[in-house]
């Protein structure tokens, strides 16, 4: 059936969205006023930044050394000091009309008016001069950089060093190996290990250590809050209702002894049931007797059977408790079995939470440990974490706050917050603590306003994993609001809602989307979603595909089958090619996005790097595109973050070095062989292996039958001489010359492809950082390689670089494509799997990890603050759905899959949720497929030309020539073919020796280049003191000596051109003369409007008295300088002088004398 479309672009558009977001923009802003921003995705959040950062400089002529700019990632703090300088060094070189007119997009007519020119021109300058100049960085570098400056204040070592991602893990997993082999020295530590490992699976424990690992923060927390672990499990249990000591044993004790219980009522109850229940009532007759047949210990062994008689197996209350033959026989029976329903109920909440207690107390005591050793560890070593940065930076705040902020260059006067939703608790207080004077005290100051400005989108708040507080943007709103109103300061709050990224087409689904059960705690005060479209004429696409359903093939042969591959029929299989072809088809046939007359999006072809694919996590179903896409020669960067020790070209060199280290494992040089380094096949294996000796290693047959077969022969070869060097050279070199001149590279991209060039790249650099911490040692390499392998390496994905990009929602965060598809839309949230959950305080905070448990196993408080969390989970879940939706430009392409019937996706589902928008108001085709939009206009006329690639010369595909070695520059004080010791005899050979006369010449020279700029009043003691220190060991009549030679050479009438106002000392000059690069340094050059004048100093020499007496060697260096200078200004003449500095006189030296020089260089011998 065909459904109608309706609704048609119903998407809102502003009459005039540009003037509404300007006025918004503008309000935002003010330079004046504390403001918080809500911005919806694509509306211009970071052009509201950087005007803000740009109008605090230059309207309130604010420091840029006092302003603080606090991005989310580091990538972020690069943009917008980028476009923050791009701005200001545009402005600097604008001419008058230009410049009013950026003005005037900034400030308005108005404002424009008002601030001088040469003010906006000189802001580049200054934010580059100021010291420490303008502050844009993360919470993590600004924290850094805090107690970079005061370790001792914090507590820290002067000398600590921050931690990078991958060694706070590294360190954790080695101490949790010291623990696990039982070298612990605590005995509670060693029970508590006993008891988890006893009550927990072996990968359950696994998860269990990573997650309390993980939970770190909370749990040093609250250990320090309540004075240790013990302290912990006390709270834990007053929580819960329990006296300290109350254990599980302990409750149940109570709850089987002895009058615990109505006695009398549950006996006429079982008359009841053994005289008029019939025979479906006896069993629960027969246990009811044996319960109150039995003593206190029996009792509790039959404690879980009694239950079943009120309680199901999930927990709840049985809905029938005793038959109605009873309840007519006997009225108050039902009553009696109710009463001990509630007893029994609150027996087993109680058991619960004490068994929660328990086990909670027994990790809390393994990770204590684990973490005193870990901070131990980290204090001995001089080492913090990104968690110890925040906490650190949060206690020097706290503690000596005025000082703090004092010294932070005196003070700050402006902070802002970008990304403000995924703001964490703590970083929230160190904002506050940073700007508590802003509105109070003396540091309400009347001579400057002093501002707080957060922009944030709480729609797009994805990262409570790290800590992120989605409820805290709307929260600190109200604070910092209250805060500012108290102080009669002006506060703005802004909202930006017209997008400048997204088609009409989009938004329309992006808002119909949510308008639904998906927009569930999309904001805290439950506001819909509502865009404006500012790009109102642009022609959007949304697709909505039918989910690829499990068919009914034939079952493939798993002996057949490959490991890594999807069978060719399965659903994720088949998504995988339709996504591929889909994109294919795009570039093949010239399909377009953009806007005809659109100067920032014109109209164009679709090429691969505008596709953006988005998945939640990355799984099969990335690998499964990624090889269709290379199937079909389209371009493909691979994910964003890989897992190096799963990069299969990665395993072969680990491989390898397996082998190295022992070469007797038959299993490991068989996986060697058969990889792309010596490219075996099953029957060269099977020769080598069958038949040979018993217990022959397979080394040792290869080694004696290399000969038979050249392959064979050449892997041996390789492999012998490999296992000699190995342990001659580090891994780092080892690897490098394996993957260089070894060729192992080249035969690994062979076969594998290019997407394993980063791969090798990071296999390279983490066997060099690994020399940096450790002493080198391949097994030790390989070790902790593999014990660091859940590390991921992060690839630059913000341009696609040309090619297909496939990443998780969560690393494309603050990025945007024309084209983007969704391929994993089926999974419903994962929300209650963590073996942790949070237990609040009375208050609801000081939150507690405990232990989860089964669902059945959950006290009520925790069972609620499961099913809170499952609902926070949802919502973040649908979040981000929203940062999937709104990354895209042009098109949006929703699909999925389902591998059976229990998999299909329900109604939370991000499928469900398009589609219930997608059916009010999309057109359903033939094909199956719903759609809203129609997409760009075909290329027509230049438009088609435009898009079309252009065919490449031929020399952009041949090998480049090989690249000619560059001549040594040629150097005028020393000519080729010059011996050492050409230079002109010293002055006198009865003068000291030892450098004597060279480092005469240097304080002259020196003293020439000083003294010159200064005032001639000042020349003379200047001189005196330069001496004084650089020459100190000189008597006092030599450095005097040196003094008057030189101020005779500046006073002599003969010098005054070469020391007139425009001149240059020590002028470095660079040219090609005869063919030859010619570089040398002039001790004095000054360039008038017809004439040149190069002077050469020349000291410690018996001084011609003609011209004819001058060196060659000097008449050539002069002749090179002149040949330079005549091709830099050959409407100029070019004269030469050489200063005699002995007799302060100046000597000329005739052109002709120079061009004679010239042509007496042999250049020739320059090259050498």
């Amino acid at each position: 059936m065909v459904r109608r479309r309706r609704g048609g672009r119903a998407m809102t558009t502003a009459a005039d969205p540009l003037a509404r977001t300007i006025a918004a923009q503008r309000k935002a802003a003010r330079p004046d006023a504390s403001a918080w921003v809500s911005a919806n995705a694509g509306s211009g959040k970071t052009r509201v930044l950087t005007d803000r950062v740009i109008r605090l400089m230059l309207e309130q002529d604010a420091p840029p050394n006092r302003i603080l700019s606090i991005t989310f990632t580091n990538a972020a703090a690069a943009e917008m000091s980028n476009r923050l300088f791009r701005r200001l060094g545009e402005w600097a070189a604008l001419p008058d009309t230009a410049l009013t007119a950026k003005l005037t997009e900034l400030l308005g007519e108005a404002g424009a008016a008002r601030q001088p020119l040469d003010l906006a021109r000189r802001l580049f300058a200054r934010a580059l001069e100021t010291p420490g100049g303008l502050k844009v960085q993360t919470i993590h570098a600004f924290a850094a950089s805090v107690l970079g400056r005061f370790p001792l204040e914090a507590g820290l070592s002067p000398e600590f060093r921050q931690m990078d991602e991958r060694e706070p893990e590294e360190m954790l997993e080695r101490l949790k190996h010291t623990i696990l082999a039982g070298r612990s020295t605590d005995r509670e530590v060693d029970a508590a290990l006993e008891r988890l490992i006893d009550r927990m699976a072996d990968g359950a424990f696994d998860d269990l250590l990573r997650e309390a690992l993980n939970a770190r923060r909370p749990i040093e927390a609250a250990i320090a809050r309540h004075g240790g672990v013990d302290g912990v499990v006390h709270e834990i249990r007053s929580r819960f209702g329990l006296r300290p000591d109350e254990d599980e044993a302990a409750v149940t004790a109570a709850g089987c002894a002895f009058g615990a219980w109505d006695e009398l009522g549950l006996r006429r109850v079982l008359a009841g049931l053994r005289r008029d229940g019939g025979r479906k009532a006896a069993a629960n007759a027969d246990l009811i007797e044996a319960w109150l047949a039995s003593d206190d210990d029996a009792r509790q062994a039959l404690l879980t059977d009694y239950r079943g008689v009120f309680l199901t197996q999930k927990g709840e209350p049985r809905k029938t408790l005793i038959p109605a033959a009873v309840t007519r026989a006997d009225p108050g029976a039902l009553a009696v079995m109710e009463t001990e329903l509630a007893r029994i109920m609150e027996l087993s909440d109680r058991c619960a939470a004490a068994a929660c207690a328990d086990r909670t107390a027994d990790l809390l005591r393994l990770a204590g440990a684990l973490l005193a050793d870990y901070a131990a560890e980290k204090q001995r070593l001089a080492l913090v974490d990104y968690d110890d940065l925040i906490r650190h930076t949060l206690g020097l705040l706290r503690s000596q706050a005025a000082w703090v902020h004092f010294k932070l260059d005196e003070g700050l006067d402006h902070i802002l917050i970008d990304e403000a939703q995924d703001t964490s608790p703590d970083q929230w207080r160190i904002a506050d603590l940073l700007s508590a004077e802003f509105f109070a005290g003396e540091g309400a100051r009347t001579d400057v306003v002093r501002t707080v400005f957060a922009v944030g989108d709480e729609k797009q708040s994805i990262y409570s994993f790290q800590g992120a507080d989605p409820e805290g943007f709307d929260r600190m709103r109200g604070h910092f609001r209250e805060r500012a109103l108290d102080a009669r300061e002006s506060f703005e709050d802004v909202t930006l809602d017209v997008s400048f990224r997204s088609a009409p087409e989009i938004l329309t689904v992006v808002d119909r989307t949510f308008a639904g059960p998906a927009g569930a705690g999309l904001t805290a005060g439950g506001a819909a979603s509502a865009h404006i479209a500012r790009r109102a004429g642009a022609q959007g696409l949304v697709e909505l595909w039918p989910l690829e359903a499990p068919g009914e093939s034939e079952e493939q042969n798993r002996w057949d089958a490959p490991m890594d591959t999807e069978r060719p029929d399965s659903p994720r299989r088949r998504l995988a090619v339709r996504v591929a072809e889909r994109i294919a088809a795009m570039i093949r046939d010239r399909e377009t996005i953009g806007q005809a007359g659109d100067t920032d999006r014109p109209l164009r072809a679709i090429t691969p790097g505008d596709v953006l694919i988005l998945v939640r996590r990355r799984d099969a179903t990335v690998a499964e595109i990624a090889r269709e896409l290379k199937r079909l020669r389209v371009p493909v960067a691979g994910a964003d973050r890989m897992v190096l020790t799963e990069q299969i070209a990665v395993m072969d060199l680990m491989a390898l070095g397996d082998f190295l280290l022992l070469p007797e494992d038959d299993l490991t040089l068989a996986t060697v062989l058969k990889s792309p380094l010596y490219g075996f096949d099953d029957s060269d294996l099977f020769e080598l292996a069958h038949g040979r000796e018993k217990h022959e290693r397979l080394w040792h047959v290869m080694r004696r039958r290399a000969d038979e077969r050249p392959k064979w022969a050449e892997a041996a070869a390789e492999l012998s001489d490999l296992l000699g060097r190995a342990d001659q050279s580090t891994p780092f070199a080892f690897f490098a010359e394996l993957l260089g001149a070894g060729g192992a590279r080249r035969r690994l991209l062979a076969r594998l492809g290019t997407d394993q060039l980063d791969p090798l790249d990071e296999f390279l650099n983490a066997a060099l950082d690994d020399e940096r911490r450790h002493p080198p040692s391949l097994q030790g390499f390989l070790h902790r390689l593999r014990a660091g392998q859940s590390a991921e390496i992060r690839r630059d994905m913000e341009r696609g670089g040309g090619a297909v990009r496939i990443m998780t929602v969560h690393g494309a965060k603050g990025l945007e494509a024309p084209v983007v598809i969704l391929p994993d839309t089926t999974r419903a949230p994962r929300a209650g799997k963590s073996p942790l959950i949070a237990l609040p305080g009375p208050g609801g905070d000081e939150d507690i990890p405990v232990m989860r448990g089964r669902a059945a196993e959950l006290p009520d408080r925790v069972a609620q603050q499961a099913k809170r969390e499952q609902e926070r989970g949802l919502a973040e879940y649908n979040r981000l759905l929203y940062v999937a939706m709104t990354r895209a430009e042009e098109r949006l392409y929703v699909c999925g899959f389902y591998n059976s019937e229990r998999a299909l996706p329900d109604d939370a589902s991000w499928y469900r949720a398009v589609e219930g928008a997608l059916a009010e108001i999309g057109e359903a085709g033939g094909d199956g497929v719903l759609r809203h939009g129609s997409g760009a206009l075909p290329l027509t006329g230049d438009d088609a030309g435009a898009g079309e690639a252009e065919i490449l010369p031929a020399w952009a595909t041949a090998p480049a020539p090989a690249e000619p070695a560059p001549p040594r520059p040629l150097a005028p004080s020393r000519q080729p073919g010059e011996e050492p010791d050409a230079e002109p005899a010293a002055l006198s050979p009865l003068q000291r020796t030892g450098g004597a006369g060279r480092r005469r010449g240097v304080l002259v020279h020196h003293l020439l280049q000083v003294l010159p700029e200064l005032p001639p009043e000042r020349r003379e003691d200047a001189g005196a003191s330069i001496l004084a220190r650089r020459a100190a060991d000189l008597e006092e009549a030599e450095r005097t000596a040196l003094l008057t030679e030189a101020l005779g050479v500046i006073a002599a009438p003969e010098m005054a051109a070469a020391f007139a106002p425009g001149s240059r000392a020590e002028a470095a000059i660079a040219g090609v003369v005869g063919g030859h690069v010619v570089s040398g340094q002039v001790d004095r050059l000054a360039v008038t409007d017809d004439s040149v004048l190069i002077v050469d100093y020349k000291t410690n020499r018996p001084p011609p008295q003609e011209v004819a007496g001058v060196p060659l060697a000097y008449l050539r260096q002069m002749a090179l300088y002149r040949a330079v200078m005549r091709r830099i200004h050959p409407d100029r003449e070019v004269r030469c002088a050489l200063v005699w500095t002995v007799e302060a006189r100046l000597m000329a030296l005739p052109a002709a004398r120079l061009d004679h020089a010239l042509a007496s260089l042999d250049l020739s011998q320059a090259a050498t």
